[in-house]
């Protein structure tokens, strides 16, 4: 979620069939006109951990994990590797954060994260103080 932008929901609709791993993207979204449909790239980084789940999962869904279930593990791994437990949709926030800290053209962010307007999009960055002065 951190790495691609994704909404729960975008995790738990998004289908085999719209993946294309060789090229690091997938047809995804959901919740607007601007977010249904779009293209979500992949980081490198997160590639393994995509294959892993496509190649096994017994389902047309990249993640056959629904609901409650999603919740249960999401806030289990968070004791687990003993992080602060804020809500999945937090990682969202650190998506948009991140690319804004490495200089990610807006119009870039704003499609990428399925918004129609870059205001919505800067709702989700978050500078950090220790950062103020880097801008």
């Amino acid at each position: 979620m951190i790495y691609a932008g994704l909404r729960y929901g975008e995790i738990s609709t998004l289908q085999k069939i719209n993946i294309h791993l060789p090229e690091h993207y997938a047809i995804g979204g959901i919740k607007t006109e601007a977010g249904i449909d779009r293209e979500i790239a992949f980081a490198d980084k997160i590639m393994p951990i995509l294959e892993y789940f496509y190649n096994n999962t017994n389902s047309e869904f990249l993640m056959n994990i629904q609901g409650q279930k999603f919740y249960d593990n999401y806030h289990l791994l968070t004791s687990e590797l003993a992080i602060r437990d804020l809500p999945p949709h937090c990682c969202r926030h650190t998506y948009f954060s991140r690319l804004a800290a490495e200089n990610v053209h807006e119009a870039v962010m704003t499609e990428a994260g399925g918004h129609k307007d870059l205001s919505v999009t800067m709702q989700y960055i978050h500078i950090p103080l220790t950062d103020v002065n880097k801008i």
